[in-house]
């Protein structure tokens, strides 16, 4: 793989990761900086962050190492996240949420995607993608951000 599809591929991880904590923290009125905690918080907190993970597992198809990378949390704690979350599935409430979480951060992965193609290929992306991102993220650019794009552990 070359250089410049690592680096998309890499992108779009992080940006994935990013619109599904700032869907859920919309949702739930969690703050950003209580779901990027090093500590699980409260059960209000602990349960957006699981669900922030969980959408970006299924949503956008990352492996729970790199949903992990990008969370600052080890991939064991994703797999628990994601069938805490798969299991809570039941409730009415949370299914119809989750559908309707899902559907939108597609819709925006799409559109933000659609909008790059008329860009230079890797620095339009970055472009793009940022000014549909900074507006959630504008003051936390972190070392998690750039360890989600490198793909490294934190």
């Amino acid at each position: 793989m070359n250089n410049h599809a690592e680096s998309e591929t890499s992108l779009r991880a992080a940006a994935g990761a990013r619109l599904a904590e700032a869907a859920v923290a919309g949702m739930t009125s969690v703050p950003l900086a209580a779901l990027r905690g090093a500590t699980r918080g409260r059960q209000q907190v602990a349960l957006a962050r699981q669900v922030a993970m969980y959408l970006a597992h299924v949503t956008f198809g990352l492996s729970l190492t790199r949903v992990g990378t990008c969370f600052g949390r080890d991939r064991t704690t994703v797999r628990h996240a994601c069938a805490l979350v798969e299991d809570r599935r039941d409730d009415l409430r949370l299914e119809c949420g989750l559908n309707a979480l899902e559907a939108a951060l597609l819709a925006l992965m799409n559109r933000l995607e659609h909008r790059t193609e008329k860009w230079n290929p890797l620095f339009g992306e970055i472009r793009c993608l940022n000014k549909g991102i900074d507006r959630h993220f504008a003051s936390d650019r972190t070392r998690g951000d750039r360890a989600c794009r490198a793909g490294e552990a934190r």
